[in-house]
């Protein structure tokens, strides 16, 4: 099963069996038949042995050579007998990953906007982002590691790219007036939460602040602050302490 757009390939499998469940060995070198198009796809092996020679059942396991840009869930279950086999006193095919599920990798989109005679246009407001990946991601997943770019309100851009080591990652960041944050290569439903950890005393719009990444798509979290009053125009009050600026991150941290 294709979950955000199907491959542009047939996937790649291995076939392996097992007497033991410990020690497995390669079944067949050939590819099964495939049936079906779009998001869901069938595979069949024939002509599997269900014993070995010395009358041992075997066990099964496939493992997927899973496609860029996807990530691999397994479900297993039994094999279907055939012919001979075809008895309900025969013991049933044990398959380790028999169903087979891909989900393409998707984004996120951090924006701002401040709005008001007395916004602070030029200030960097403080966010984070907690991803929490989904559940069983890393039973046959390696950690992922992912990238976001930040496009300033000059239109130049930053990178940086930061690997989770466990089920959750929380990257930190700033974000002025008309500038974005997008954050590429995430697992398909992820989850997320953004939240604006300091506010610089202004009201706060946040759209979309959390969900799950869809699979092959973009989630789009918008954040407007808005402050305004007497004293008119652009200028905060004077009699108002400037908020803290933070420094510019060094190269190599998060941004």
């Amino acid at each position: 099963t294709w979950e955000g757009s199907s491959g542009s390939t047939t996937p790649t499998l291995t076939l392996q069996q097992s007497t033991n469940g410990t020690d497995w060995e390669t079944a067949t070198d050939n590819q099964p038949n495939w049936t079906g198009t779009g998001s869901t796809q069938t595979y069949t092996y024939t002509g599997l042995p269900k014993y070995n020679e010395d009358g041992v059942l075997y066990q099964y396991r496939v493992i997927e050579t899973v496609p860029d840009g996807y990530d691999v869930y397994y479900v297993d279950g039994i094999a279907t007998d055939v012919g001979d086999n075809q008895s309900e006193k025969e013991p049933d095919t044990p398959v380790e990953n028999l169903d087979i599920r891909n989900v393409k990798r998707g984004e996120l989109t951090v924006s701002k906007q401040v709005t008001g005679n007395r916004g602070y246009y030029t200030q960097q407001f403080d966010f984070s982002v907690t991803f929490t990946l989904p559940e069983g991601f890393n039973n046959a997943n390696g950690w992922p590691t992912i990238s976001y770019t930040k496009t300033n309100a000059d239109g130049t851009t930053t990178t940086v790219e930061k690997a989770f080591t466990g089920n959750t990652l929380i990257v930190t960041f700033t974000l002025a007036h008309g500038e974005s944050i997008t954050f590429t290569n995430l697992p398909g439903d992820t989850a997320y939460e953004v939240t604006e950890t300091n506010n610089y005393g202004h009201s706060l719009s946040p759209e979309g602040e959390n969900g799950t990444i869809p699979a092959g798509d973009t989630a789009e979290a918008d954040f407007i602050n808005h402050r305004s009053g007497g004293g008119g125009g652009d200028t905060p009050d004077p009699d108002e302490p400037d908020p803290d600026i933070p420094d510019e991150p060094t190269p190599g941290e998060d941004i």
